[in-house]
């Protein structure tokens, strides 16, 4: 598999010498292999890679359902998916209404592998539709901005 070469970019932080790459600043974005590669007039060599893994707290994964169309006494399984490194150790949900805000207890979802977590959310009432909030904790830390998922009458969802 092809790479991507590496540039020194002083003012991105990129530093480059005859025998270092220095990335000031990392982000997640930096995490993968690199290897070093040389040339001269006897042939070409590259390096064994070196993994630069980077931890971070639990972010949203992209793309995930949103909205939940569901009928009272209808049972909406709401999905939550989170990447982090190092894995999820803990998973928090609250729902939140016009009138209150109240934390789910943990027997109420499960807890998957690879950063995923379930609720089966079941309205009774007009106030049991609201917002729910998902938020998960790894060694790093808890996440910042939690996975929001609104939990809307059937007859107002209209699917995109």
């Amino acid at each position: 598999m092809q790479g991507v070469i590496v540039r020194q970019e002083r003012e991105n932080g990129i530093l480059l010498t005859n025998r270092s790459l220095v990335v000031q600043e990392v982000t997640r974005n930096h995490a993968g292999r690199y290897t070093c590669q040389a040339s001269n007039v006897e042939g070409d060599s590259t390096s064994p890679p070196v993994i630069l893994a980077v931890q971070y707290a639990p972010l949203c994964r992209p793309g995930q359902v949103s909205v939940y169309g569901v009928s009272k006494l209808e049972d909406a399984h709401v999905t939550c998916q989170v990447d982090a490194v190092p894995q999820v150790t803990r998973f928090y949900w609250t729902f939140n209404n016009t009138v209150e805000s109240l934390e789910v207890p943990q027997e109420r979802f499960t807890v998957g592998l690879g950063g995923r977590s379930v609720v089966i959310f079941t309205p009774t009432s007009d106030l049991e539709y609201g917002t729910l909030l998902c938020a998960a904790e790894n060694m790093v830390g808890r996440q910042k901005d939690p996975c929001v998922f609104h939990i809307i009458p059937a007859s107002e969802y209209l699917p995109l």
